[in-house]
Protein backbone atom coordinates (compact mmCIF):
# COMPACT_ATOMS: atom_id res chain seq x y z
CA UNK A 1 0.00 0.00 0.00
CA UNK A 2 0.76 3.68 -0.07
CA UNK A 3 1.72 6.33 1.72
CA UNK A 4 -0.74 8.94 1.02
CA UNK A 5 -1.61 9.54 4.39
CA UNK A 6 0.51 9.79 7.29
CA UNK A 7 4.50 9.53 7.51
CA UNK A 8 6.53 7.21 10.08
CA UNK A 9 8.94 9.16 12.07
CA UNK A 10 11.52 6.64 11.94
CA UNK A 11 14.05 8.91 11.80
CA UNK A 12 13.24 10.29 15.30
CA UNK A 13 15.27 8.51 17.85
CA UNK A 14 14.63 9.05 21.64
CA UNK A 15 14.58 6.92 24.48
CA UNK A 16 10.68 5.41 25.25
CA UNK A 17 11.35 5.68 29.09
CA UNK A 18 11.18 10.02 28.89
CA UNK A 19 6.85 9.19 28.70
CA UNK A 20 6.92 6.91 31.96
CA UNK A 21 5.82 9.56 33.51
CA UNK A 22 2.82 10.16 31.70
CA UNK A 23 1.85 6.62 31.54
CA UNK A 24 2.16 6.36 35.46
CA UNK A 25 -0.44 9.26 35.73
CA UNK A 26 -2.90 7.66 33.03
CA UNK A 27 -2.85 4.42 34.56
CA UNK A 28 -4.35 6.44 38.23
CA UNK A 29 -6.39 9.25 36.80
CA UNK A 30 -10.53 9.15 35.39
CA UNK A 31 -10.24 9.24 31.02
CA UNK A 32 -12.89 11.00 29.57
CA UNK A 33 -15.42 9.64 27.34
CA UNK A 34 -15.10 10.68 23.49
CA UNK A 35 -17.50 12.40 21.86
CA UNK A 36 -18.56 13.64 18.49
CA UNK A 37 -19.48 16.79 16.81
CA UNK A 38 -22.84 16.19 17.87
CA UNK A 39 -22.90 14.59 21.43
CA UNK A 40 -22.37 11.46 20.78
CA UNK A 41 -20.77 8.85 22.68
CA UNK A 42 -18.17 7.76 20.57
CA UNK A 43 -15.54 4.43 20.84
CA UNK A 44 -12.66 6.42 22.29
CA UNK A 45 -11.17 7.56 25.64
CA UNK A 46 -9.17 10.46 26.21
CA UNK A 47 -6.48 11.54 28.65
CA UNK A 48 -5.74 15.72 28.52
CA UNK A 49 -2.27 16.34 29.16
CA UNK A 50 -0.57 19.76 30.18
CA UNK A 51 2.91 20.77 29.26
CA UNK A 52 2.94 22.56 32.79
CA UNK A 53 2.65 18.69 34.19
CA UNK A 54 4.71 17.65 31.66
CA UNK A 55 7.70 19.67 30.39
CA UNK A 56 8.54 17.05 28.25
CA UNK A 57 5.41 17.33 25.87
CA UNK A 58 7.02 21.29 25.81
CA UNK A 59 9.94 19.64 24.21
CA UNK A 60 8.14 17.99 21.74
CA UNK A 61 5.69 21.62 20.83
CA UNK A 62 9.23 23.42 20.44
CA UNK A 63 10.58 20.70 18.08
CA UNK A 64 8.23 20.30 15.89
CA UNK A 65 8.12 22.74 12.71
CA UNK A 66 4.80 23.62 12.12
CA UNK A 67 3.48 27.07 11.22
CA UNK A 68 0.53 26.44 13.60
CA UNK A 69 0.70 25.53 16.70
CA UNK A 70 -1.44 24.74 18.99
CA UNK A 71 -0.71 23.35 22.71
CA UNK A 72 -3.23 20.40 22.58
CA UNK A 73 -1.66 17.17 24.29
CA UNK A 74 -3.59 14.38 25.02
CA UNK A 75 -3.60 10.30 25.40
CA UNK A 76 -5.97 8.46 22.99
CA UNK A 77 -7.67 4.94 23.90
CA UNK A 78 -8.99 2.73 21.78
CA UNK A 79 -11.53 0.68 23.62
CA UNK A 80 -12.66 -3.06 22.59
CA UNK A 81 -13.97 -3.19 19.51
CA UNK A 82 -12.14 -0.09 17.73
CA UNK A 83 -13.04 3.13 16.55
CA UNK A 84 -15.48 3.41 13.85
CA UNK A 85 -14.52 4.72 10.19
CA UNK A 86 -14.45 8.89 10.35
CA UNK A 87 -13.31 12.21 9.55
CA UNK A 88 -11.86 14.68 11.85
CA UNK A 89 -13.20 18.31 11.06
CA UNK A 90 -11.42 20.42 13.50
CA UNK A 91 -7.83 19.82 12.70
CA UNK A 92 -5.99 18.50 9.85
CA UNK A 93 -3.63 15.49 11.55
CA UNK A 94 -2.43 14.43 14.64
CA UNK A 95 1.20 13.53 15.32
CA UNK A 96 1.16 10.55 17.65
CA UNK A 97 3.73 8.49 19.72
CA UNK A 98 2.67 4.77 20.42
CA UNK A 99 2.71 4.38 24.65
CA UNK A 100 1.23 1.08 25.52
CA UNK A 101 -0.46 -1.76 24.06
CA UNK A 102 -0.34 -4.07 20.90
CA UNK A 103 -0.22 -1.85 17.93
CA UNK A 104 0.52 -4.38 15.65
CA UNK A 105 -2.54 -6.50 15.77
CA UNK A 106 -4.31 -3.06 15.82
CA UNK A 107 -3.67 -1.03 12.92
CA UNK A 108 -4.61 2.08 11.52
CA UNK A 109 -6.51 1.94 8.46
CA UNK A 110 -7.76 4.85 5.48
CA UNK A 111 -10.61 4.50 3.15
CA UNK A 112 -11.90 5.58 0.04
CA UNK A 113 -15.41 7.05 -0.01
CA UNK A 114 -16.93 3.32 -0.78
CA UNK A 115 -15.04 1.78 2.49
CA UNK A 116 -12.90 0.10 0.68
CA UNK A 117 -9.19 -0.05 2.50
CA UNK A 118 -6.72 2.38 0.95
CA UNK A 119 -4.06 2.65 3.03
CA UNK A 120 -2.57 1.14 6.85
CA UNK A 121 0.21 1.68 9.01
CA UNK A 122 0.95 -0.09 12.25
CA UNK A 123 1.85 2.35 15.26
CA UNK A 124 5.36 0.94 16.01
CA UNK A 125 7.33 4.34 15.74
CA UNK A 126 6.07 7.78 16.11
CA UNK A 127 4.12 8.51 13.05
CA UNK A 128 2.57 11.58 11.18
CA UNK A 129 -0.66 11.04 9.84
CA UNK A 130 -3.96 12.91 8.28
CA UNK A 131 -7.37 13.10 9.77
CA UNK A 132 -9.01 14.63 7.10
CA UNK A 133 -9.37 11.33 5.34
CA UNK A 134 -11.93 8.88 6.23
CA UNK A 135 -9.66 6.67 8.68
CA UNK A 136 -10.50 4.22 11.94
CA UNK A 137 -9.00 1.36 13.99
CA UNK A 138 -10.34 -2.07 14.13
CA UNK A 139 -9.81 -3.68 17.43
CA UNK A 140 -11.08 -7.19 18.13
CA UNK A 141 -14.30 -6.83 20.46
CA UNK A 142 -12.84 -8.48 23.10
CA UNK A 143 -9.98 -7.16 23.28
CA UNK A 144 -9.67 -5.30 26.51
CA UNK A 145 -6.03 -4.15 26.94
CA UNK A 146 -4.81 -1.25 26.63
CA UNK A 147 -3.78 0.81 23.39
CA UNK A 148 -2.62 4.36 24.57
CA UNK A 149 -1.11 6.85 22.14
CA UNK A 150 0.10 10.21 23.18
CA UNK A 151 -1.34 12.86 20.89
CA UNK A 152 -0.19 16.27 19.48
CA UNK A 153 -2.99 17.85 17.02
CA UNK A 154 -1.89 19.50 14.12
CA UNK A 155 -3.49 22.74 12.54
CA UNK A 156 -1.65 23.19 9.39
CA UNK A 157 -1.88 21.90 5.83
CA UNK A 158 -0.79 17.75 6.53
CA UNK A 159 0.51 17.77 3.00
CA UNK A 160 3.23 20.75 3.81
CA UNK A 161 4.12 18.91 6.93
CA UNK A 162 4.62 15.87 5.11
CA UNK A 163 6.99 17.83 2.84
CA UNK A 164 8.80 18.53 6.37
CA UNK A 165 9.29 15.51 7.23
CA UNK A 166 10.12 14.12 3.55
CA UNK A 167 13.06 17.32 3.34
CA UNK A 168 14.36 16.15 7.27
CA UNK A 169 12.79 19.87 8.14
CA UNK A 170 10.25 18.72 10.41
CA UNK A 171 12.06 18.29 14.07
CA UNK A 172 14.59 20.66 15.84
CA UNK A 173 17.07 18.39 17.93
CA UNK A 174 16.34 19.12 22.08
CA UNK A 175 18.01 17.32 24.83
CA UNK A 176 15.95 14.10 24.66
CA UNK A 177 14.66 13.70 20.88
CA UNK A 178 17.35 13.91 18.03
CA UNK A 179 16.20 13.68 14.51
CA UNK A 180 19.00 11.27 12.15
CA UNK A 181 19.50 12.75 9.04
Amino acid sequence: MTTWYHRKLTKLNYNQSVFNDIVEYAKTTKWLEGYDRNGVLWNVNELNLSTTDFPILEEIFEAVNFEFKKRRFYLSSVPAGGLPNHIDHQKWGNLGFPLVGDFKSTPQYYYDPFNHPVEQFVLDSPVLFNTRMLHGVPRNKDDSSPRWILMLEVYDWIDNVFKKVDNDTFWTDTNNFKWIK
